[in-house]
């Protein structure tokens, strides 16, 4: 879990630093790098859309497997108290 959280930002570090490349270049007038940086800020836009869609899904999961280990937890003392 957090191996995922610094996965995200560290994808959204290097979103800022592809953003910051791509600035410098369009400043430099360097039409075809400026071309190449855009495609790989769009490319690392879409990366990092999709790891927080993954790591909301992943928080999502995690609330369904805890809620899920109570529900265990409560037939497990439900048994024991039919059991006596």
């Amino acid at each position: 879990h957090k191996k995922l959280l610094n996965s995200y930002e560290s994808l959204l570090n290097n979103h800022a630093v592809l953003k910051e490349d791509y600035v410098a270049l369009l400043e430099n007038n360097s039409d075809y790098y400026a071309e190449y940086y855009h495609l790989l800020v769009q490319e690392n836009s879409v990366l990092v859309k999709r790891n927080l869609e993954l790591f909301e899904e992943i928080e999502w999961l995690h609330e369904e497997i805890r809620i899920l280990y109570d529900e265990i937890e409560k037939l497990k003392k439900r048994n024991e108290s039919l059991s006596c």
